[in-house]
């Protein structure tokens, strides 16, 4: 879990750093004027303007500079998220967990560097290398949880490592709004992260086993009762003794529904944790420090409800009172009509006189948004873990191009309406969020697939003979 809260953060911190980073003058698409802003709030406007011209930065980006870099490391991450998947079920995710992590930290260290003395050309390039690193982490911690984790506790597991999600931006937050606000700037918010990272990766290095029959400080009746609860077949990695049927991965409706939710999930994921100080700024004029702080505070909702959740779910799996797969389908159908009423209801309680309205209705939200990590993103865990490190990467792949177009689809429906349109992302948002959970609630599973076979060393074997007997026809020919 911490190794995931430094790696979003180092993803997302860019969100209130690039507010510090702009002259407001140069970005006419966020400029207000008499007519946009309301009577009752044009002071709190001209109060957060003044208090703005202490952070203020120097660049001039335009908004399609700002969206490119901002998208960058989810290009990046095209290259290398299939590729990653199918590296961390044939290697150690260890090594590779190590390996993201350096080309983060290198990255992460380079942005205000090249920022500065560079141009955002060099800025864009150093994210999308960021994004090229950032695309190895997730499916190894996955194939590592799987290889710790037996299958009943999986939904509480998970609840709880991808809390870093949340903890990201509950303290990454505060955080970059402080060093906005200090003689560091902005800066000191990529040079803070980038130390965190180096300090994470001594500690990885010492005291992470990938396996729990690796595990150097795993008491014995914790082996006894990890090595009964998770298949042998499980905690494999991939073997010359297993076949792949791809037919049956690529006809999978249960796949296919995890691929659309992880889709608008990483488009909620970026809005939420990037683009939503923004959305505060224009729309309830809020200062940069209780920007930082009211950006996160509804993350704390989303942490409560997928422990609990996830707990109450183990605590139901336990007494067989619901199935794994039935378990999957409530939580994200919950999610998904919990998260359409809380972005339909937004627009029409927003007042910038009294904020406090809004954040506690995005902390209804992402209440709602966090039971998801007891719906289809459990199922991930489940429907193949020998594949777990494949099927990671084909998701994060898919979830790439929702995140990498959110920042341009923002742009595009915020055009629709000069004065509203932040409103017009809320509903669709919500729309879109709706229509997959939906479909998950119908085609959804949390069982395990059909998806590879294991042969015996016999028909390996003739497979092996047969494969080097057509070589040698093919040759005479």
């Amino acid at each position: 879990m911490s190794g995931m809260t430094l790696f979003y953060f180092a993803r997302t911190t860019i969100g209130i750093s690039m507010i510090c980073m702009m002259n407001s003058t140069s970005h006419s698409d966020y400029e207000k004027t008499e007519i946009e802003v309301s009577e009752k709030c044009y002071h709190i406007f001209n109060n957060s303007n003044e208090l703005s011209k202490s952070y203020e930065g120097t660049f001039n980006w335009s908004i399609s500079t700002q969206n490119s870099i901002i998208s960058a490391n989810y290009w990046g991450s095209l290259l290398t998220t299939l590729f990653a998947g199918i590296l961390v079920d044939k290697t150690s995710p260890k090594k590779i967990i190590i390996l993201s992590a350096s080309i983060l930290l290198i990255t992460t260290t380079a942005f205000p560097i090249l920022a500065i003395y560079w141009d955002h050309t060099s800025v864009t390039i150093s994210r999308f290398i960021f994004g090229v690193g950032d695309a190895f982490w997730a499916p190894s911690f996955n194939h590592i949880l799987s290889n710790w984790i037996p299958v009943a506790e999986k939904s509480l597991a998970v609840g709880i490592y991808t809390c870093g999600v949340q903890l990201s931006t509950l303290l990454g937050n505060p955080i970059a709004a402080l060093f906005c606000n200090s003689s560091f700037g902005w800066s000191g918010t990529f040079y803070f992260c980038a130390f965190l990272i180096l300090i994470f990766i001594i500690l990885w290095i010492f005291f992470v086993q990938p396996r729990f029959d690796k595990g150097k400080w795993v008491t014995k009746n914790e082996f006894i009762y990890l090595s009964k609860n998770i298949l042998k077949n499980d905690r494999n990695k991939l073997g010359k003794n297993h076949k792949i049927l791809w037919l049956n991965i690529i006809t999978s409706l249960p796949l296919l529904s995890i691929l659309l939710c992880r889709i608008v999930e990483m488009i909620f994921v970026v809005f939420s944790t990037t683009f939503l100080p923004l959305y505060l700024r224009d729309t309830l004029y809020i200062n940069i420090i209780d920007n930082g702080i009211y950006s996160a505070a509804p993350f704390v909702a989303q942490i409560i409800s997928k422990v609990t959740i996830g707990a109450l779910v183990l605590k139901l799996q336990k007494k067989k009172t619901i199935t794994s797969t039935q378990s999957v389908k409530i939580c994200q159908f919950i999610s998904g009509i919990g998260v359409m009423i809380g972005l339909s209801i937004v627009p029409y309680i927003s007042d910038c006189e009294n904020p406090l309205k809004t954040v506690i209705c995005f902390a209804f939200i992402q209440s709602f948004f966090g039971i998801s990590a007891n719906g289809f993103f459990t199922s991930i865990y489940m429907l193949s873990p020998t594949l777990i490190g494949s099927i990671t990467s084909l998701n994060i792949f898919v979830g790439v191009f929702g995140a990498g177009s959110t920042s341009y689809l923002i742009s595009y429906l915020k055009s629709l309406d000069k004065y509203n349109g932040w409103n017009n992302v809320l509903r669709f948002i919500g729309i879109i969020w709706l229509i997959t959970s939906l479909f998950f609630t119908i085609f959804g599973s949390g069982e395990k697939q059909n998806w590879v076979k294991e042969i015996s060393n016999e028909e390996y074997n003739l497979l092996n003979k047969q494969t080097i007997d057509d070589s040698k026809l093919e040759n005479l020919r």
